[in-house]
């Protein structure tokens, strides 16, 4: 059984990381990779889209990470996946003062790519 105490601070912490991300500064990032994989989901397999990419923040490569909502089946992932194109952009956000602190938003990116990103 879920703990509802735990549930709300889970809530809770992603909702004021996700305030964070929204104020700092953004830039186009280039997706070097696009992935199904396989997660586990309650007692369920599901499949996301893992995406890392790259971008320059003062004059320094940076790197990230993102990841797409759930879907149910392997091959509609895969299929979504194969989708991104090589040097396809994306818009992420980025601390200044640390760059691998970045983050790809699904409201930064209404349609750029075939699927939703998870926030």
């Amino acid at each position: 059984m879920a703990n509802p105490i735990a549930n709300l601070l889970k809530d809770f912490k992603q909702k004021r990381r996700l305030s964070r991300a929204r104020s700092l500064p953004a830039m186009q990032a280039r997706i070097l990779h696009a992935e199904a994989k396989q997660v586990q989901a309650k007692d369920e397999l599901a499949f996301e889209i893992a995406l890392s990419y790259r971008f320059e923040a003062d004059g320094q490569a940076a790197y990230g990470s993102a990841f797409s909502v759930w879907f149910p089946v392997e091959n509609y992932a895969k299929s979504l996946a194969a989708q991104v194109t090589p040097e396809a952009k994306l818009k992420v956000r980025y601390n200044p003062k640390d760059p691998f602190e970045n983050y790809a938003l699904a409201s930064d990116n209404p349609g750029v790519l075939p699927f939703q990103l998870a926030e």
